[in-house]
């Protein structure tokens, strides 16, 4: 009879724990099933769903950023683990993030490094877990001893070579990490340099000179150029007129494409982005929010092949 009852008792324990699970199987979040997947492999995101593509910093800060936004401390957790098995590396007393998960690379990029920053200072506040804080510490100072000169940051710091960059790209700059670090004014006194062309900023800053450069002689990619709208706003509060009536135009013609020619104005393209769509919603009125939204709908980001996770966490991220 004993016998009997405790079969009985250990099935029962074993069905509320298979229901419990299948229960929050069905409650995982569609961005984070997607994630996981078919942009994971051994618990490290990547940027497609194919054998050779990259694993970079950039998609495990995003990947954080969402997670956070979840408030799943779990998940968290583990990538912090991923970041530490991974893409950091200890140079003496300094740490840096490898920006690409590769034995050769010896180079980390600043807006990751900002942004991973930023997660786990978040996450310890959130999750209750001091030792976030603590890493995030380490990476920040690292930053500041290496990347922060003349008071202004540049892209990288090559460790093989000892060497910084001698370039910042505008849009690499991180709005909470610079204001936390008390660093607004450099930020505002260099945004107020930078040159306009219409709607357009050049992307690149070289400190040594003094010069403000554009990547690309012609064209212009939307999404540099939205971000460097966005670093603008919020370190200004205000968003550039010139970059808004532009925005505005696109969005009642019908589209906002990723690359225009910066002399016409023109599109060079007639490629949307989800991306530029969904960094672009802080920027506009509620009725332009409404296009963007319906823009969103209509872009496939299904296709975990061909769409870079880039593009599916910033819609996930911005739309939230």
């Amino acid at each position: 009879m004993k016998k009997h009852v405790v079969i009985i008792l250990v099935v029962s324990v074993i069905s509320i724990v298979s229901v419990g699970w299948y229960i929050r199987y069905l409650q995982t979040d569609p961005v984070i099933e997607k994630v996981e997947d078919h942009y994971m492999k051994n618990g490290i995101v990547r940027a497609y769903d194919q054998a050779t593509a990259q694993s970079l910093s950039e998609s495990l800060g995003q990947y954080m950023q969402y997670l956070l936004l979840q408030d799943d401390a779990d998940r968290f957790k583990k990538q912090v683990q991923v970041l530490k098995t991974n893409f950091l590396k200890k140079n003496g007393s300094d740490i840096y993030i490898k920006w690409e998960l590769t034995k050769q690379t010896t180079t980390n990029a600043l807006i990751d490094d900002l942004r991973i920053s930023e997660a786990l200072r978040q996450a310890g506040d959130q999750f209750d877990e001091p030792i976030y804080t603590r890493l995030a510490d380490r990476v920040e100072k690292t930053l500041l001893k290496h990347q922060y000169i003349d008071g202004q940051w540049v892209d990288f710091y090559d460790w093989k070579y000892k060497q910084a960059a001698s370039v910042l790209h505008l849009n690499y700059l991180e709005y909470n990490s610079i204001k936390r670090l008390q660093l607004l004014q450099s930020t505002k006194a260099l945004l107020r340099q930078a040159p306009h062309v219409g709607p357009f900023t050049p992307e690149l800053y070289f400190y040594k000179t003094g010069e403000f450069k554009w990547i690309n002689n012609k064209t212009v990619n939307m999404i540099d150029q939205v971000l460097i709208a966005r670093l603008q706003f919020e370190v200004t509060g205000h968003v550039d007129s010139e970059f808004s009536r532009f925005i505005t135009r696109e969005l009642h013609s019908g589209k906002v494409y990723t690359h225009y020619v910066r002399s016409s104005k023109l599109p060079s393209s007639q490629v949307e982005s989800s991306s530029v769509y969904a960094l672009l919603l802080p920027l506009v009125s509620s009725s332009e929010r409404s296009i963007i939204f319906k823009r969103l709908d209509s872009i496939d980001t299904t296709n975990p092949r061909s769409v870079h996770i880039f593009d599916v966490l910033n819609k996930a991220i911005e739309a939230y």
